[in-house]
């Protein structure tokens, strides 16, 4: 699932995370709540969840807590259109190996499609 989302978070860098275009995206505006849990992968590999950096051994941990506080049982990966696929894979299956199967990824509307 993907969903349009043209605001980053402001305690990330700036230019650390560019999205990947979607022609049709669908909105999820669970994103934007202020539990969701969100995890950014950069173009170099790091990892944030929300506006903290962790390792990849943390994220499972770190996801389970979040979900036991009241969050919402799915994770939205914003990746770096240039990140590697095996980075952005890692945590696709730390995710499920916290018990989440539903992952969204989130994009940018593509401009030239409206």
């Amino acid at each position: 699932m993907f969903m349009a989302r043209t605001t980053l978070d402001p305690d990330l860098p700036s230019n650390t995370v560019d999205l990947p275009m979607s022609d049709h995206p669908t909105l999820m505006p669970g994103a934007n709540r202020e539990d969701a849990v969100v995890v950014h992968v950069t173009r170099d590999g790091r990892i944030f969840l929300r506006n903290e950096r962790i390792s990849l051994e943390e994220l499972p941990d770190k996801i389970r807590e979040l979900v036991l506080h009241g969050a919402e049982r799915k994770v939205y990966i914003e990746a770096d259109i240039r990140s590697r696929y095996g980075n952005v894979n890692e945590v696709l299956e730390r995710a499920r190996a916290a018990g989440i199967e539903n992952v969204s990824f989130v994009t940018q509307e593509n401009p030239h499609q409206r």
